[in-house]
């Protein structure tokens, strides 16, 4: 593996960069790790079944966030979630919401969270 920097580039930076899942993928158990256990099952849950109900579910019972009677997460809800201090609330909730948002995955990106969670990446017990 190659040697990996000395500390992350701001967090804006890793979202603009489309950087987010490599990272996590790539930095898991190291020093750079993005998530700890906590978010790392948030993300899997989310990427093992990226549908709006599942985002959903996971913004009302695991992000604590409370979503509108149209059942739409949005800029303010991932705000909200983001400012609890849940990364990947913040990019769940922010999926698929708003035309180029840099500040959330692309569908590329959350298969590649699927494949690396179905094949045991992140070590994070079955949901």
């Amino acid at each position: 593996m190659a040697d990996l920097p000395k500390a992350n580039p701001p967090t804006e930076d890793i979202l603009n960069d489309h950087e987010l899942a490599h990272r996590t993928i790539t930095q898991h158990n190291t020093d750079l790790a993005i998530f700890d256990d906590e978010q790392l099952a948030i993300l899997k849950c989310f990427a093992l079944d990226p549908t709006p109900e599942t985002q959903r579910w996971v913004l009302e019972n695991m992000c604590g966030a409370v979503v509108d009677a149209e059942g739409t997460p949005d800029d303010k809800i991932g705000r909200s979630v983001g400012e609890k201090g849940s990364l990947a609330g913040y990019v769940v909730a922010r999926y698929g919401r708003v035309k180029d948002d840099r500040h959330t995955f692309y569908p590329s990106e959350v298969e590649a969270l699927r494949g690396w969670f179905e094949g045991g990446g992140g070590g994070v017990a079955k949901l």
